[in-house]
């Protein structure tokens, strides 16, 4: 392994064990409560669009709040956006008035997140989205005689308008250069909105430098048209999810939208939401679950009750989703689609753990893996679990009729060391 390689093992290893964090989408476009792309699906003016910010006050916007209720959800870490695609700036920003410090509210709300996150211990990733639907009007670029020439900067910028592209992403690496630099210690930092141009065009290797030159232990999502350091697929798992040497993450809306949009009320039920987490985690991935605030700031309450209700989960059986990963002696993924359980495990400690999904009843629960188990327990109340093993099968015996745990009754199964073979198979399930 490459210097740079145990290097950059050493900067993901706390992620790698993290496992779940709360993803933060609030901003200017919570307003007008139609999702964080309003003004482009709706070809809304910059001049217009900007006039939102005159009734930006945020009034019940609690950071320490909400990260308090971040840590009472299991989750680990959390990434606040500072800047959505519509350009308006949560922070003091010296090269914008596009901000929230400008607005009634007058506030630097990523001042007040990085401080909350640290005081509840967790840690802090910044979401920033160098693609800018405001800047080219604002700046003077295009005018009011060019309605969507915004669209057209943004798309086709670095072709159609070669210098001021060139000024534009001086000012995308100046903000990036304030969030690294103002606020400590940043934990991750969360790119999204390089879709049109190349790494090149955005001049990305030169700004991740400057990022990793201030902040030496950040890491850094693959949304800059660099792989860095993890990948992030968005509101999906792939149905044959392999393992992977590389970090991923998976971010997940709660109802069907990033961000606040007060009719949409289809949240997902909490015991999809844990078994997201617990898919991913069999892959070696995380979950980040977003919630989206209101324009005042408040948590929507089906929100705020998922996240209590996983964090209730972990605090029980946290020792099988945090530090966990892949299950290497059994069928990768066996069991979330056709089959009642699925497995984690911590290898270093020889300990797996059987997630029961659907309950039997009565019946023996089998588990198939390749490691002679020396004892079983339930983590909901530690008591032990009969079993037999034959082949590569176990068989749990002796289980009440009805789960201890309905959302997830987790047996924690010890095996002995050395015992565990690898034996992945390609499945659907």
């Amino acid at each position: 392994m490459s210097a740079d390689a145990i290097e950059q093992d050493r900067r993901v290893q706390w992620f790698r064990d993290a496992g779940f964090g709360m993803f933060v989408h609030w901003g200017l476009y919570s307003i007008l409560g139609h999702g964080e792309w309003a003004k482009w699906r709706e070809d809304i003016p910059t001049n217009e669009y900007a006039r939102l910010a005159d009734n930006f006050h945020a009034r019940r916007f609690d950071a320490r709040a909400l990260a308090r209720l971040a840590r009472e959800g299991g989750a680990k870490y959390i990434v606040f956006g500072a800047r959505h695609h519509d350009g308006f700036a949560l922070w003091d920003s010296s090269v914008s008035n596009f901000t929230s410090i400008k607005s009634p509210a007058g506030k630097d709300f990523v001042a007040e997140f990085v401080q909350a996150a640290r005081a509840e211990g967790m840690r802090a990733g910044i979401y920033y989205s160098p693609l800018d639907w405001s800047w080219s009007d604002l700046n003077g670029v295009t005018s009011e005689r060019e309605p969507l020439g915004w669209q057209d900067f943004c798309t086709n910028g670095h072709k159609l308008y070669p210098q001021e592209w060139a000024r534009f992403t001086r000012y995308v690496h100046e903000q990036v250069r304030e969030l690294m630099t103002n606020y400590g210690p940043i934990d991750l930092l969360w790119y999204d909105g390089c879709w049109y141009q190349s790494a090149e065009d955005w001049r990305s290797r030169e700004l991740n430098a400057m990022v990793r030159k201030l902040q030496p232990n950040i890491i850094i999502n693959n949304r800059s048209g660099l792989p860095e350091d993890y990948d992030t697929p968005e509101n999906e798992i792939a149905i044959n999810l392999e393992p992977s040497a590389r970090p991923f993450e998976t971010c997940l809306c709660m109802n069907d939208s990033w961000g606040y949009i007060p009719g949409d009320q289809n949240y997902k039920t909490v015991f999809q939401c844990l078994h997201v987490l617990l898919r991913v985690r069999t892959a070696g991935g995380n979950l980040l679950l977003n919630t989206s605030p209101d324009a005042e700031g408040s948590m929507p309450d089906p929100a705020v009750n998922i996240f209590k209700q996983i964090g209730r989960w972990l605090s029980v059986n946290g020792s099988s989703v945090y530090g966990c990963g892949l299950a290497a002696m059994s069928q990768h993924g066996t069991g979330f689609f056709s089959q009642p359980g699925i497995l984690t495990a911590r290898p270093s400690e020889n300990r797996i753990y059987y997630h029961i999904l659907r309950w039997l009843g009565k019946d023996e629960h089998c588990v198939k893996l390749n490691a002679k188990i020396l004892s079983a327990r339930l983590l909901c109340d530690g008591s032990p679990v009969s079993f037999r093993q034959s082949g590569r099968m176990t068989y749990l015996q002796s289980l009440p009729a009805a789960a201890p745990d309905p959302l997830d009754t987790v047996v924690e199964l010890s095996c002995e060391p050395n015992s565990a073979r690898s034996h992945w198979e390609k499945t659907f399930v």
